[in-house]
């Protein structure tokens, strides 16, 4: 009995280890230019759009209408200042699941 639990841990551990990729090595691989680049391109997108859209859910921790009928959360708060800092509408999409 021993023997069979030995070897289904070996080769638990044997499937575990064939599970792991080398996939973040291969994003640590990206050039910080080409990164820099392609975010400056996004930031271009939202400024000549003029509206930044941030999907969240509605949850005190996050994002929530108060009782003044106005949202609030740390979320918003963070997301509301970022699009004011870029000179765009903010535009929030509640979802249930993100």
């Amino acid at each position: 009995m021993r023997c069979l639990w030995k070897t289904l841990f070996i080769v638990g551990g044997l499937f575990l280890l064939a599970a792991c990729d080398n996939s973040e090595r291969a994003n640590q691989a990206i050039e910080p230019m080409a990164k820099a680049q392609s975010e400056d391109e996004l930031l271009l997108q939202i400024k000549a759009a003029g509206v930044l859209k941030v999907i969240t859910r509605n949850a005190p921790t996050t994002y929530f209408i108060g009782r003044d009928v106005m949202p609030r959360g740390p979320e918003f708060d963070m997301a509301d200042s970022f699009a004011s800092f870029l000179g765009v509408e903010l535009e929030v999409i509640e979802k249930n699941s993100i």
